[in-house]
């Protein structure tokens, strides 16, 4: 077991980003549930941790349990960080014709109580209910957008949520290559037991869902290449080759140790979020190819290099104006002519 203090501890740490905003969301979610025990009994956390956050006496970092538990409690996937978090939206669903009813009837007299509702009093009933489920609703995705916020920046946000499109992806890409020859090779008690074994390693070192995904990528690209066989008509060797040979174990081995050194280092993965730079805002980004033919519309005789230098501009100062860009591009095309005659 290691020691209390080693680098293995920030593993499970997320740093928070702005701690008067969390100490803001908390502060709501105990005024709706007016307690701080009842507070953290809905949070799923202890209420040691709640009061310590709330209060802001906490280190500038938040467990990936705690934040994991707190996402769940508002409804939401903590392995999610776009902008609409997957399971809190702040729309309500319809209210239940029950619901509907019951409330209809409790604005009644009491000795009408148990007649016939009329349609029109199911339907003041049904937009009232509505009304304030959608109140709720936004309320809820508010604080939970809040809540994200207080301990992602936006470029960190951005960076997490396009690395879990990523994840998906491959995934998706490799089940469709590999997913039958996977499931072969699982059914080999030698080789499951391996991937078992890898898994409960690795596992240890991460909390958060992204890096269960990981390590079921990282067991695709083991099994990848074993996968070649039958679209290169045999040219390449089959898994059944290398298993008829005895070798297919020490294939398994060997490339689940090139997996355990392309983990390695994860423990320093949240610093990794953090150092690693979104192109530009979320919005520009899904607009970057209309962005581009734009500018090369707006400017006929641009080069590739003026493009990548209008972004790098607008990175470095995202409150410039056209004006200020043009005048910009116009400094380093007179310094470029400069260096030439």
């Amino acid at each position: 077991m290691r020691p209390i203090g080693t680098k293995w501890q920030f593993v499970h740490q997320l740093r928070i980003a702005d701690r008067e905003k969390l100490q803001g969301v908390f502060r709501e979610l105990l005024e709706q549930h007016e307690t701080h025990r009842r507070t953290a009994a809905w949070l799923g956390i202890e209420q040691s941790t709640f009061t310590r956050l709330l209060n802001g006496k906490t280190k500038k970092a938040i467990s990936q349990k705690t934040y994991a538990s707190v996402c769940r409690a508002f409804g939401g996937d903590p392995s999610r960080y776009g902008e609409r978090p997957l399971g809190v939206t702040p729309f309500a669903a319809e209210p239940l014709d029950q619901e509907v009813e019951q409330r209809a009837r409790r604005g009644r007299p009491p000795g009408k109580k148990d007649s016939r509702v009329a349609p029109e009093e199911l339907e003041a009933a049904k937009r009232t209910l509505w009304s304030e489920a959608e109140q709720e609703a936004a309320i809820k995705y508010d604080l939970y957008e809040r809540f994200v916020d207080s301990i992602f920046s936006p470029d960190e946000r951005w960076v997490r949520d396009n690395y879990e499109r990523w994840l998906e992806r491959e995934l998706s890409r490799l089940d469709r290559v590999v997913g039958d020859v996977m499931r072969e090779l699982r059914e080999i008690d030698e080789v499951d037991a391996r991937f078992r074994n890898f898994v409960r390693d690795e596992k240890r070192k991460e909390e958060l869902e992204s890096h269960e995904k990981r390590l079921e990528l990282a067991l695709y690209r083991t099994v990848e290449p074993l996968a070649d066989a039958e679209p290169t008509w045999g040219v390449e060797r089959s898994w059944r080759e290398l298993h008829e040979e005895g070798r297919l174990l020490d294939y398994i081995i060997a490339a689940l140790e090139r997996e355990r050194h392309l983990l390695r280092g994860r423990e320093r993965e949240q610093i990794r979020f953090r150092q690693a730079r979104a192109p530009m805002t979320y919005e520009e980004y899904l607009d970057l190819d209309a962005a581009r033919d734009h500018f090369f519309e707006d400017y006929p005789q641009a080069t590739e290099a003026d493009w990548q230098a209008r972004i790098q501009f607008f990175e470095a100062n995202p409150e410039a104006t056209e004006a200020q860009w043009r005048a910009h591009i116009k400094r380093l095309h007179e310094s470029a002519d400069a260096q030439t005659t």
